[in-house]
C-alpha cells in the first residue's frame, strides 16, 4: 500500500498557511508520526501486516518528480553506479559505521566511508550573531563545515546504488554541525546535487523522516526534499520519523543490509519489514517498527550486486609488505578487464588497478595485489568487479613487528622528547573560529620502552584545564600506545576554538601528568607561536552620481572587505541586492551582482545602476523615497558582523536638486 500525499498534525488549521493534510498521520505517541497504524490490520501484535510506503508530496509536480526517479532508478543503478555504497559517519558515530561495514556489508560491495570527524569546522555562520554567542548554541550546532558539505555533495554526485547516513539528525539536517542541509530553502544542499544520480537512502538518525510538521517553511524535511527533488537526491528512503537510540539503529541497519544483500529478489517494502521484525525480536524495542518508514514506492527493487565471482588470495595470511596474488574464477569468456580494490580494516583503500588476462583464451584470471607497507594489521577486504559481476574475499594482514610478541625494553629509562620542529602547523593562515590542525611528533631518546604516552596542548598556560586545546568532534585524548628506544611517532591534533583571533603561544606537552618516569623531564614541551586572523567584514558604500551622458543619474556602489580574512563562499554565491524603498517599505528587489569571494582589503566597485526617473517620483504602485543595497543578504559569509552589510541611499525630492558634479545620498548604515 502506498500513501500518496503529505500530512500535518495541525488537524484544526490553527497555524497560518496550513500544510495540506492529504493523508493524515497517526501518532502512537505525541513525539512522532507512524504509518504503522495503517499496516497493522490483523491481530494484537505491534508488527506490520502489510507492505507500506508513503509519498509525502503536496502537488502533482512533486509526485511527478518522485515517480520519475522511481521508474528510472533500477535501470540507471545497474550501470556505473552498481556496487557503490556511500556510508556517511557523523562524528562520534564512526564505531557504529565501522561495525556495520565489517558485519553487514559484503566484500564485493564497493563501500566507502566518509567520516565527518576528518574535516575542519568553523563558526556556524547560518545562526544569527546573537544566538551564536549563547553557550547552549556553542555546545551543539555552534560549528559547521563547508569543506565537509562539499565532500558529501561530491561523493553523492559520483552516483551510488546506496547512500547511508548514521549519526545525529533533525528535520532538515545531518549532524548538529549542519553537514548536509535540506528542506524548503533556496540554500538547500539538495539543490546543489548533480542531476540524474538519485540513490536509495538509508538514514539512521533522529527525525529526518518527520513528514507531518505543521508550520511552513520547515514542514518540508530533508527526507521529503530528497524524494521530491527532480532528477537528483533519492529514488527512495528508509528513515526515522522520530528520535531513536543509536544502538537500536545499528541492529536495524545490520538486518536491513542482510535483507538487501542476501534476500536480493525482494522489494524494499518486504526488506524493510523483514529488518524491522528481526530488529524488534533482537532488541525488544518497538522503535524500529514504529518510527522507521519507507518513502517512495515499496515495490522498488534495489539491484544490489551479487557475489558471482570466486576470489582467492594467496597467501591467505602474510606480512603487510608481502605481495599477494589473486585467483579469480567465474568470469564470462569474453571478459577483457576486471577492477581490483582492497581496503584495510578501517575501510581505507590499499591499492586498485586493472588486472590483465592470464593466458590467451584462459577463463581463469590472476591479478597481483601490490605490497602495502602501511597497511594496518587485521582483515584485508578484497573486491573485484567486471561489468555488473562482483566478488570478494577476506584475508589477514600480519604485522611485521607485533608488540604483543616483542618484550618491553626495561633497562634504563625512556626519554620522551618534543623538539623545536616537533609540532607542524597543518592549517595554513587560520582565521577566527576555524579548526586548526597540528602534526605532533614524539621521539624516545632513552634506553627503555614507554607505554600509554599522552599528549596535551594548551593555549598560553601549561596545565590549566581552561586553556587546554579542545575539539568539538568528541575525539578521545591523544595517546601513543608504545615507543621503543630510538622510535618516533606522529599524531594529528586539532583545535576547534571560539573567538581566538590574535596572537597566541601554544604549548604541546608529552606526558603532562608525569606518569612515565624518564631520564629527563626538561624536554617534554614544545612551543608554537600562532597568529589567527580575524574574520571577514563586508561593508558597502553607495552614492548617486550624474550619468556620463548628462541624462539621468546612476547609483554607484562599492563592496569592500574590511576584515582580515577572505569572505569564503562558493564562486558566485556572494549576492548583492537592490531594494526600492517606499514610505511603507520595500517596493521591489532585484539582484545586482553575483560575486566571487573577496580577499582581505579587497574593494570591488559594481557596474553603475540607473535610478528611477523623477518626473513622477513613483515606481510601480508606490513612491520611491530611497534605495537600499545589501551584500550577502542570506548571511552565508563568515563575517565579524552582518549588521554593516546594508546601506541606504535617500533620494532627493525634486529632480532639479541634482546638479552635475554633485553627489547626494551619503551612505547611512544601520546601527
Amino acid at each position: 500500500m502506498i500513501l500518496c500525499g503529505d500530512a500535518s498534525w495541525d488537524y484544526w488549521g490553527r497555524f497560518p498557511e496550513p500544510v495540506p493534510n492529504w493523508v493524515p498521520a497517526y501518532h502512537l505517541t505525541a513525539d512522532y508520526p507512524s504509518d504503522l497504524y495503517y499496516a497493522t490490520v490483523s491481530g494484537k501484535d505491534p508488527l506490520p501486516d502489510l507492505f507500506l510506503s508513503r509519498l509525502p508530496v503536496q502537488s502533482a509536480t512533486d509526485l511527478s518528480a518522485a515517480l520519475g526517479k522511481i521508474v528510472d532508478y533500477p535501470a540507471a543503478a545497474t550501470g556505473e553506479w552498481a556496487g557503490r555504497f556511500l556510508m556517511l559517519a557523523d562524528n562520534s558515530f564512526e564505531d557504529y559505521v565501522e561495525r556495520l561495514l565489517g558485519a553487514s556489508v559484503p566484500a564485493h560491495v564497493g563501500a566507502r566511508v566518509l567520516r565527518f570527524v576528518d574535516f575542519p569546522l568553523t563558526d556556524n555562520f547560518y545562526y544569527p550573531e546573537e544566538m551564536l554567542r549563547l553557550p547552549e548554541f556553542r555546545i551543539e550546532g555552534g560549528k559547521t563545515s563547508p569543506e565537509c558539505t562539499r565532500a558529501v555533495i561530491r561523493e553523492m554526485d559520483r552516483g551510488n546504488l546506496l547512500v547511508m547516513y548514521y549519526g545525529h539528525g533533525g528535520g532538515n539536517v545531518m549532524g548538529h554541525e549542519r553537514y548536509f542541509f535540506g528542506g524548503a530553502s533556496p540554500h538547500s544542499d539538495v539543490l546543489k546535487l548533480r542531476d540524474n544520480v538519485p540513490a536509495f537512502f538509508e538514514i539512521y538518525s533522529c527525525w529526518t523522516g518527520w513528514f507531518d510538521f505543521a508550520r511552513p517553511k520547515w514542514n518540508i524535511g530533508l527526507g521529503e526534499e530528497l524524494l521530491r527533488a527532480p532528477g537528483r537526491g533519492a529514488a527512495g528512503l528508509f528513515l526515522s520519523t522520530g528520535r531513536g537510540l543509536p544502538i537500536h539503529h545499528e541492529v536495524l541497519a545490520r538486518h536491513f543490509h542482510r535483507m538487501l544483500f542476501e534476500e536480493r529478489g525482494w522489494h524494499v517494502g518486504a526488506q524493510a519489514v523483514g529488518a524491522q521484525i528481526l530488529a524488534h525480536a533482537e532488541t525488544d524495542s518497538r522503535e524500529p517498527v514504529e518510527m522507521f518508514t519507507v518513502f517512495g514506492d515499496f515495490m522498488l527493487r534495489v539491484p544490489a550486486p551479487a557475489a558471482q565471482l570466486t576470489v582467492e588470495v594467496e597467501p591467505a595470511v602474510a606480512p603487510a609488505t608481502a605481495e599477494r596474488r589473486l585467483h579469480i574464477a567465474g568470469l564470462p569468456p569474453d571478459t577483457t578487464t576486471v577492477v581490483v580494490l582492497a581496503v584495510d580494516a578501517e575501510g581505507q583503500p590499499l591499492s586498485h588497478g586493472d588486472a590483465e588476462l592470464a593466458g590467451d583464451g584462459n577463463p581463469g584470471w590472476e591479478a597481483v595485489l601490490p605490497a602495502c607497507a602501511t597497511a594496518s594489521p587485521g582483515p584485508l577486504r578484497v573486491a573485484v568487479a567486471a561489468g555488473n559481476l562482483f566478488g570478494g574475499t577476506t584475508a589477514e594482514i600480519t604485522p611485521l613487528r607485533s608488540y604483543a610478541d616483542k618484550p618491553l625494553i626495561t633497562t634504563g629509562s625512556p626519554d620522551l622528547v618534543l623538539g623545536r620542529d616537533s609540532v607542524v602547523l597543518v592549517t595554513p593562515d587560520p582565521s577566527d573560529g576555524e579548526t586548526v590542525l597540528f602534526d605532533v611528533t614524539v621521539e624516545n631518546r632513552g634506553t627503555a620502552s614507554a607505554q600509554n604516552i599522552q599528549i596535551e596542548a594548551f593555549n598560553g598556560k601549561i596545565g590549566d584545564p581552561g586553556r587546554r586545546l579542545t575539539n568539538q568532534v568528541m575525539l578521545p585524548p591523544t595517546v601513543i600506545a608504545r615507543l621503543d628506544p630510538g622510535e618516533k611517532a606522529t599524531r594529528r591534533m586539532r583545535w576547534d576554538p571560539w573567538d581566538n583571533a590574535g596572537e597566541h603561544t601554544l604549548f604541546f606537552v608529552v606526558d603532562p601528568r608525569f606518569q612515565i618516569e624518564e631520564s629527563s623531564e626538561r624536554n617534554n614541551v614544545a612551543t608554537l607561536p600562532l597568529r589567527v586572523r580575524g574574520k571577514a567584514d563586508l561593508v558597502l558604500s553607495g552614492r548617486i552620481v550624474p550619468a556620463t551622458d548628462g541624462e539621468g543619474y546612476l547609483l554607484a556602489i562599492v563592496v569592500r572587505n574590511e576584515g582580515e580574512s577572505t569572505a569564503r563562499v562558493e564562486e558566485g554565491e556572494l549576492l548583492v541586492l537592490l531594494r526600492y524603498l517606499g514610505t511603507q517599505g520595500p517596493l521591489k528587489a532585484i539582484e545586482l551582482a553575483s560575486l566571487a569571494p573577496l580577499h582581505a582589503g579587497e574593494e570591488r566597485p559594481l557596474p553603475p545602476v540607473p535610478i528611477p526617473a523623477y518626473a513622477s517620483g513613483r515606481f510601480g504602485e508606490g513612491e520611491v523615497v530611497a534605495l537600499e543595497v545589501e551584500v550577502d543578504p542570506v548571511g552565508i559569509a563568515n563575517e565579524v558582523t552582518h549588521k554593516n552589510n546594508r546601506v541606504r541611499v535617500d533620494l532627493p525630492q525634486q529632480r532639479s536638486t541634482l546638479r552635475a558634479g554633485s553627489g547626494h545620498g551619503a551612505a547611512q548604515r544601520p546601527e
